[in-house]
């Protein structure tokens, strides 16, 4: 499902050194998080306006959460740009901006002095406190599996979300005790950011504080950076198809958002009581994200070059284990390809393919997909490419792919984008089989009729 609906439109006016790909990048990263959450809402209660209502509560309004998150990404450029814009001012009319700048000390100072005699005013009388509306924001944090053990090494950002003027950010460590403690401040909206001293990170969910009354909350955190656990593929070869003569490559990868161009990255995340931890695995390490599957379901990585692309290989070079292994944690596989291993040797002019054709069965999809925009195509969705051959489709499906469904050419059809996500989950203490599932080698009408009804369930 595609929630919630946000749209490029949404965002400030577009300035002229935007990224082309940011509003898209932000929009496919807080779906991936909107839905996420409402997934596990739902598993609480199946009425999907609760939950939904409920995700609205924990995260708030997302457009204003993608409309700061946007800020965010261009801040430096807008900086940038306003200090060439003065630096061009202060050569016409330096006798103003001397004068300026000195109003602007004066008054800055005089800002700073006010709040010191307001932190003042609080420690000497909290009546007074209250009555200005500042109130006392701390958070207790403790390690998952020992709530008596405070969490260390851990810093947190707390942002003021209100969308006023004097809206603000503050980064506090936490110090030994487990506290982070943000001080007094003003009353009304905030969200938390929290960081690991591994680099992982979880964003909680917006909360509001009234005058008079303090907040405080205990977050559990995480003992330690996720361990790396065995994981196995299982791939279910179509009826018909000689899986000797194939392999299947999986790209569990994302690029990185805000940054072009650069290597895709392996993106993971763990569930801790409620909270989501995100991290970003080492691109250096040998275990990077890409797998190729043989018939026997062994598994082994691509070979990639310096900036994440697809290097040419042979069958006989690759050294194919049981399992390969994994940072614990939940990933999406946005796409695989079905390719004969005659293939392998040409494996750098699949990064370099135009675009494929696809089977879109899915609302909001894209019936053309680009390996670099492969992640906007799997959020959300899943999709499996024939880089091979292209799909053969029954004679039924083609006459109703003629219909309203079909918006290019049947006979050029590589893939198909499959309704729903690819979710993969890696843990210890159990078995991690991946199980991958590929389409039929010929397209029939009763698997389009099977793929309707499961989408038609999830809307």
């Amino acid at each position: 499902m595609t929630w919630p609906e946000i749209s490029t439109e949404d965002f400030p006016a577009r300035r002229d050194d935007e990224p082309s790909s940011l509003r898209q990048d932000i929009i496919d990263e807080l779906s991936d998080h909107f839905v996420c959450a409402l997934n596990r809402e739902l598993l609480k209660n199946p009425d999907e306006q609760v939950a939904r209502q409920r995700v609205l509560i924990q995260f708030g309004d997302p457009i204003k959460v993608a409309r700061q998150l946007w800020l965010d990404e261009m801040k430096e450029k807008i900086m940038s740009q306003r200090i060439l814009t003065g630096v061009a001012v202060a050569m016409a009319v330096c006798g103003f901006i001397a004068v300026g700048l000195v109003w602007s000390m004066v008054q800055q100072n005089k800002r700073v002095n006010l709040l010191l005699l307001e932190r003042l005013d609080q420690q000497a009388s909290p009546s007074a406190n209250e009555a200005e509306g500042m109130i006392q924001i701390g958070f207790q944090l403790v390690q998952e599996g020992d709530p008596q053990k405070p969490a260390k090494g851990f810093t947190g950002t707390l942002t003021n979300e209100d969308g006023k003027a004097e809206s603000f950010s503050l980064d506090v460590v936490v110090d030994e005790t487990g506290k982070l403690d943000f001080g007094p401040l003003p009353w009304g909206k905030y969200y938390l950011k929290l960081h690991a001293p591994w680099d992982e990170t979880a964003i909680l969910k917006s909360f509001v504080t009234i005058p008079g009354r303090d907040y405080s909350q205990t977050i559990v955190c995480p003992d330690g950076p996720p361990e790396k656990v065995p994981v196995k593929f299982q791939v279910r070869w179509p009826e018909g198809l000689d899986a000797k003569e194939w392999v299947v490559l999986c790209d569990f990868r994302y690029p990185p958002k805000g940054r072009e161009p650069v290597p895709y990255v392996l993106k993971g995340r763990r569930s801790i009581q409620g909270h989501v931890w995100m991290y970003e695995q080492d691109s250096k390490d040998p275990h990077h994200g890409v797998y190729l599957i043989d018939s026997e379901n062994r598994v082994t990585v691509c070979p990639l070059g310096a900036r994440g692309t697809y290097q040419d290989t042979t069958f006989d070079k690759l050294d194919f284990q049981t399992d390969t292994r994994l940072r614990q944690g939940e990933y999406h596989l946005p796409v695989c390809y079905l390719l004969q291993k005659s293939l392998l040797p040409h494996l750098t002019e699949l990064g370099n393919h135009t675009s494929f054709d696809m089977l879109t069965l899915a609302p909001f999809s894209n019936p053309s997909m680009r390996i670099e925009n492969r992640v906007r195509i799997g959020t959300g969705y899943s999709a499996f490419v024939n880089v091979s051959e292209k799909l053969k489709l029954g004679s039924r499906l083609q006459d109703r792919l003629n219909g309203p469904l079909n918006s290019h050419r049947i006979e050029q059809i590589h893939g198909i984008q499959l309704p729903e996500q690819s979710m993969f989950s890696a843990d210890t203490g159990q078995m991690n089989v991946w199980e991958i599932k590929l389409p039929p080698a010929e397209i029939t009408s009763s698997y389009l009729e099977k793929v309707e009804h499961n989408l038609s369930g999830s809307l």
